[in-house]
């Protein structure tokens, strides 16, 4: 997700506006798609009942086949307790399970402040405004963990051989093993009482050299679109913080589109800033 440095340098550009710009609804970002058919693939076998209710509406066992997403939503960040909220435009393209690069562009008054992108490519993340962005080890790990909760929206994700181990672990929780570069990491997901996941918590570094804390995505308004249930509201919070920084009505999805150009782009600038910072590759 966008990172709170990032944030407040959107709202340093904007000295001298009035509160009420922030009040202003940008127009949507441009949409992609149509998501493009490309049949039907088998669940896993052994998924928990909850999991595969949500993932399966109709119940056949069988889900479409999503290779690449789009998202793309107008989002609000709150940079603080007496600040008012910010709105952006958000555009996501993913790899399913592979990458994504999350173009970000806070807004005052309906006109774009920063550019801002969020990204895990090739092994490797970075967050913040795109002309000083943040890399290291801590930023991959929390972009890793991003990657993985929008990619357990995908219903594909969890066919035979997948990289992401689940145990159900408890009535209302299911505990996830994602792949984190050689190694793995651990998130859970809870489920509401209509069958559908409420939460996405796992413990992620709080900026390039912060500590670990809890980091939750709580989704709801559930809907289906393109075959699979995706949420219409999430919210992100810091546990430490008590309440949502960042909030998100999803204006559009579309799948297995063309996200190559702008993710090998992103990828290229990481290994650059990267480079520059004397990190390996």
């Amino acid at each position: 997700m966008i990172t709170r440095r990032a944030a407040t340098l959107a709202i340093g550009g904007a000295v001298g506006a009035t509160i009420a710009g922030a009040r202003v609804r940008p127009r949507a970002a441009a949409a992609v798609g149509p998501t493009r058919d490309r049949g039907l693939v088998q669940l896993a076998d052994g998924l928990p009942t909850r999991l595969t209710r949500h993932l399966d509406p109709d119940g056949d066992g069988l889900v479409p086949r999503m290779d690449t997403i789009a998202l793309w939503a107008r989002p609000q960040l709150r940079l603080g307790r007496r600040m008012p909220w910010l709105w952006a435009r958000m555009l996501t393209r993913h790899r399913v399970g592979v990458d994504f690069v999350s173009d970000i562009a806070p807004t005052w008054a309906g006109r774009t402040v920063l550019d801002v992108v969020d990204a895990y490519v090739g092994g490797h993340g970075m967050a913040g405004p795109i002309r000083r962005p943040a890399v290291g080890a801590g930023i991959d790990q929390g972009a890793n963990l991003f990657l993985w909760a929008e990619a357990t929206l995908i219903p594909s994700v969890f066919t035979a051989g997948s990289p992401v181990k689940v145990v159900d672990d408890a009535w209302r929780t299911v505990q996830l093993t994602i792949p984190a570069g050689d190694a793995t990491d651990t998130a859970l997901l809870h489920f509401a009482d209509d069958d559908h996941p409420s939460r996405f918590s796992a413990l992620r570094y709080k900026g390039a050299g912060g500590r670990l804390v809890w980091w939750h995505v709580d989704m709801r308004r559930w809907w289906l679109t393109d075959g699979i249930m995706l949420p219409g509201r999430i919210d992100v919070t810091w546990e430490d913080e008590g309440r949502p920084w960042f909030r998100m009505d999803v204006d559009g999805f579309a799948a297995n589109v063309d996200v190559g150009h702008r993710l090998d782009a992103v990828a290229a600038t990481i290994r650059t800033v990267r480079g520059q910072r004397g990190l390996p590759g």
